[in-house]
């Protein structure tokens, strides 16, 4: 039931930004960082501590829709890293840059080998819906991982539809 209604309060949340959004009402740098921490801390909890979240570059306003699907993405990346990969190191990398916004997650668990990187299994849409995403923004998701050798998850998303244009 708590559940529930932790789900209900987001969607509400989202909603109103979606509004916000379409008034042009700028998004706050921290916005992003600051989901960010807290869907490390959701996904996590006790063990965020093999977690480490760097940011680079002078923070920008965001656009509403591009701040709300990195999260999105970010939060199926660090749930499918949590849940699957093994790994004790964790690295999230928000660099603001002036032609692009990335967002980095990698890490050095298990890795996956080809076939389950391009693989559409029923029930599973979190490398698809990722990429998905990645398109309804303007960005580019690549994926890279290797068997053994963890994986690197890297968003990249142009500045003219990441970043809020100063009027």
């Amino acid at each position: 039931m708590e559940r529930s209604i932790e789900l209900a309060d987001q969607l509400l949340v989202s909603g109103r930004d979606r509004i916000r959004d379409l008034r042009g009402e700028p998004v706050d740098p921290e916005n992003l960082v600051q989901g960010i921490d807290a869907v490390v801390d959701s996904v996590f909890g006790l063990s965020q501590s093999r977690v480490k979240l760097v940011v680079e570059g002078e923070r920008r306003q965001l656009n509403t829709i591009v701040e709300e699907e990195l999260l999105l993405i970010a939060r199926e990346a660090l749930t499918n890293a949590a849940r699957h990969s093994d790994a004790d190191k964790i690295l999230v990398r928000v660099a603001y840059e002036r032609n692009r916004l990335r967002v980095v997650i990698e890490d050095n668990g298990r890795g996956m080998v080809s076939t389950e990187l391009h693989a559409r299994r029923d029930g599973h849409f979190g490398l698809v819906g990722m990429k998905e995403r990645a398109e309804v923004i303007g960005g580019r998701l690549n994926i890279r991982s290797a068997e053994g050798q963890g994986t690197e998850i890297e968003l990249s998303v142009p500045s003219g539809a990441a970043y809020k244009q100063k009027r």
